[in-house]
């Protein structure tokens, strides 16, 4: 390669020399270089030599030479370039030494280095090659061009030399930047269950009725299908009721299967229920969705919680005082018999009287 740029010095001196003011057009170098500048003697013309000689480390001939350059891996691996990188294909193109890079005479990068032997720039360590300005080279060489699959270019290789290049990849105010990749959707859904409107716990009265607000939410990238509902109440709990009445509550638990649920979209439930009897504690209610759109399950689970008042300690009954007992009524008597018993009750005490006085007269 720098030796062509030799001749064609001395070529110019010599039509200088001569008089003659005609400058040849600047020529793109196609020739196998198998000189002591290529990073693989005698180059690669084809992709398919190039994966040869790489792999081989220029020891397979198929570019006409044998000498194997045991360094070749390691100066492409300096310019981040891989065995993987390799595969696939390839788009002929052409090296500038003013650093640019052209396919179909469209620029696609701009500011090239190269890895080259003898030339010297910053030495590569472990081989004889450094990376150098294109401008070290000829006019321009043909070359190997790769991009990446949103047509970005990468990386090239000079056919004849076999000297990696790298670059900036260029976008023209003609070209339309690549469309980056549409992320993969993701399914996604959520669930939330409140006591009453918006409350996760409350105190409720014993027997007396409250509702649950369930509240399911397609928060993915996907419509979602048979979107299963379950509900399941502490043994305490007593459901009710749902509205919209829709599914069914059996053996006291609710559900229902919602046939599709739309990006963005919330169906709403109200479940009414009630606590028959006094229970201690807090009383758990719990809400679990699941749809075959998204792998595993459930897919999400949220609980409400609720208890009753303490139950209060009825005060003890007084106790009745005990009524006196009434004597037996006396045989109702007429008058009559009322005058009898006055007059034994007078001779009596007159009776008693005389007694007391004889008592003291004696």
């Amino acid at each position: 390669m720098k030796g062509k740029l030799l001749g064609l010095g001395a070529a110019l001196l010599a039509l200088a020399t001569i008089g003659v003011v005609q400058l040849p057009a600047k020529a793109t170098d196609t020739t196998r270089d198998c000189d002591q500048y290529a990073v693989i003697r005698c180059g690669t013309m084809t992709a398919a030599e190039l994966r040869s000689e790489y792999e081989t480390n220029n020891g397979s001939g198929a570019n006409g030479y044998t000498t194997k350059q045991p360094d070749i891996r390691k100066v492409f691996s300096a310019m981040n370039i891989s065995a993987a990188d390799l595969d696939g294909g390839f788009k002929s193109g052409v090296v500038y030494k003013n650093g640019t890079v052209k396919v179909d005479g469209k620029v696609v990068a701009t500011e090239a280095r190269m890895a080259a032997r003898n030339l010297g720039g910053t030495p590569i360590p472990g081989t004889s090659a450094s990376k150098v300005s294109v401008s070290a080279m000829g006019d321009s060489q043909t070359a190997l061009v790769k991009f990446n699959q949103n047509g970005k270019f990468l990386f090239a290789v000079m056919k004849p030399c076999g000297n990696p290049v790298t670059a900036t990849p260029k976008v023209t105010p003609n070209e339309t930047p690549p469309t980056p990749p549409t992320p993969p959707k993701t399914p996604a859904i959520d669930v939330v269950k409140y006591v009453g409107n918006d409350a996760k716990y409350k105190r409720v009265g014993v027997n007396v009725e409250f509702t649950y607000r369930i509240d399911v939410k397609n928060t993915g990238d996907v419509d979602l299908n048979n979107v299963r509902v379950t509900d399941t109440p502490d043994r305490a709990i007593t459901l009710i009721s749902v509205s919209p009445p829709t599914g069914k509550i059996e053996n006291n638990t609710f559900v229902y299967t919602i046939p599709k649920l739309l990006k963005g979209e919330t169906r709403t439930f109200v479940l009414t229920a009630k606590v028959p009897a006094y229970m201690a504690g807090k009383l758990i209610n719990t809400v679990c969705v699941d749809t075959p759109t998204i792998p595993g399950g459930p897919d999400k689970c949220d609980k409400a919680e609720v208890d009753v008042p303490p139950k209060t300690e009825q005060p003890p009954t007084p106790e009745t005082p005990e009524t006196p007992e009434v004597p037996e009524e006396l045989p109702q008597t007429g008058p009559a018999d009322l005058a009898l018993q006055v007059i034994g009750a007078m001779s009596l005490v007159s009776a008693g009287a005389y007694y007391v006085t004889s008592r003291r007269l004696s």
